[in-house]
């Protein structure tokens, strides 16, 4: 069975306990406090070690989530490590984020710019998008920076893509140019 398919199974099994025990939206903010921490290389690394025994792993998760994580969310980090699974945390962690969504009816709406973008434009882009008629549920807008576009913005949600970037401008415009106009044409006499 795939990595994906088990991390979505671990991920719904935690979605149902957190709604049936009314914990959603605290399980949900652990799940992306934990996320941050998938980020850190160390962290990440120690998690997926074999050479560290599931008695450590398990200590070290006590002392940095026990206090911090809802006891659901913390007994469920544990039932992770002591099944071994803890290599799957990330595919856990983005199965239950894409749940939590899916559930809450929250379109993930990506903006892709070259440098950073403040929060008023990001607010800005959300409310377009709202008052389009283009999305009709909830939106969130994640934002990452890609040097390559030049210039302009993508935006990206379900199967949509809305590119006025200058570099796919500039692609555009090379493949237009390829086209020659001007060949001579060959007459047969």
């Amino acid at each position: 069975m795939s990595a994906i398919r088990i991390g979505y199974r671990y991920s719904k099994s935690l979605l149902d306990l957190a709604l049936e025990q009314g914990k959603l939206e605290e399980v949900y903010q652990d799940i992306l406090g934990f996320q941050k921490s998938l980020e850190s290389k160390e962290f990440s690394s120690l998690l997926k070690s074999p050479v560290i025994p599931t008695e450590k792993k398990s200590s070290i998760f006590k002392s940095l989530f026990e206090e911090k994580a809802t006891p659901i969310t913390y007994r469920f980090f544990q039932l992770i490590i002591k099944k071994g699974r803890e290599v799957l945390f990330e595919d856990i962690v983005k199965s239950f984020i894409d749940e939590y969504r899916k559930h809450k009816n929250i379109v993930l709406v990506t903006l892709t710019t070259v440098d950073d973008t403040d929060q008023k434009t990001i607010e800005h882009v959300k409310e377009i998008l709202e008052n389009s008629g283009a999305i009709k549920s909830d939106i969130e807008v994640v934002h990452r920076k890609k040097p390559n576009l030049i210039g302009g913005f993508t935006i990206e949600f379900k199967d949509k893509l809305i590119d006025a970037s200058i570099s796919h401008k500039m692609d555009k415009l090379r493949r237009e140019l390829g086209i020659n106009l001007f060949k001579p044409k060959i007459r047969s006499i």
